[in-house]
């Protein structure tokens, strides 16, 4: 069956993780640089916490919110940077933001803001830097963040840097170092299960938290009461102890699994969701082909399968069945 949208279920479950990017939004507030690194699964409710954060702070706060998309290796130099920069104009107005990207006439112009100040009908420019020209894309980047947050706390949100380019990891590098005095809260999501051992966004990550003003928020699966307020939300009233124990063994606390499984429950459905299966999978076909191997045996052989009737099943050793 087909994914299902949310209902706009509530917001449970994440009162400490609120108040930890709360927290670090006040000390940016006064002149002190914070990055935070929000990372948890697929479905685990990051863009959630973020945005439901983001709303609870006060009016002054100017946010940008940019994204990566996952395009394999062939991802597009510093998208995220593209789709920020797209917002600043509004904040800043037009004029100034022409000043401020004038040493960078690509990043004017993919704006529609050449020095007529007017945009052409042909399409912008790719936002690349060119070779040699890291420091003043950096530099002009700097100078944005330094001219948003002189009088108001600035937040800007980088989705799913996990599927970041190496330009993209070295700029937010750049700025969590450079933006020391700042009112500036940079936000960054990443799923950690998606990082295999050379993934550039270990080393990445593992530099940050040596740093002042970066700190880590892990989303864990949400616990029976959570995920039995969000059901009762989706079925109009509590659920029975063994359906909810049902609810919390297949979601596994994940709030995107429990909703399609929830939606699946009400259109009369017994069958994994798509939306489900294909994350699943994805997951899946990223592991070593004798994991996969151990895995399909047990969706056939059901948990608790004994390490014996593996190896049979497989043709692997038991060493490896371990």
């Amino acid at each position: 069956m087909p994914a299902v949208a949310s209902r706009g279920t509530p917001f449970v479950g994440r009162d400490e993780e609120v108040a930890r990017l709360h927290a670090a939004a006040d000390r940016a507030d006064t002149g002190r640089a914070q990055v935070v690194l929000v990372r948890g699964d697929a479905g685990i409710g990051k863009s959630r916490l973020v945005t439901e954060s983001l709303a609870r702070l006060g009016a002054g706060a100017r946010q940008l919110r940019g994204f990566c998309v996952d395009g394999g290796d062939q991802a597009m130099p510093l998208l995220p940077l593209v789709t920020v920069l797209r917002q600043v104009p509004k904040l800043a107005g037009r004029d100034r933001a022409r000043d401020l990207l004038r040493g960078l006439p690509p990043l004017a112009r993919s704006l529609g803001l050449g020095e007529d100040g007017e945009g052409g009908s042909a399409p912008p420019p790719p936002l690349v830097a060119p070779a040699g020209a890291g420091e003043p894309l950096y530099g002009t980047v700097l100078d944005l963040v330094i001219e948003l947050s002189a009088d108001n706390l600035l937040v800007l949100v980088v989705e799913d840097v996990h599927w970041a380019d190496p330009a993209t990891l070295a700029l937010l590098s750049f700025l969590a170092r450079a933006a020391e005095d700042e009112r500036l809260l940079l936000v960054a999501t990443y799923r950690d299960r998606e990082l295999h051992r050379r993934h550039p966004l270990r080393r990445t990550v593992a530099e940050l938290i040596r740093l002042p003003g970066v700190a880590e928020i892990d989303l864990a699966p949400l616990g029976r009461g959570p995920i039995g307020a969000l059901a009762a939300a989706w079925v109009g009233g509590p659920l029975g102890e063994a359906a909810l124990d049902a609810l919390l063994a297949r979601g596994e606390g994940n709030p995107f699994f429990t909703e399609q499984l929830l939606a699946a429950r009400l259109a009369g459905h017994d069958e994994l969701p798509a939306a489900v299966g294909d994350l699943l999978a994805g997951r899946v076909e990223e592991l070593p082909e004798v994991v996969q191997a151990v895995l399909r045996a047990l969706a056939a052989t059901g948990p608790g399968t004994p390490p014996e009737l593996l190896a049979a099943a497989t043709g692997l050793a038991a060493g490896d069945v371990e």
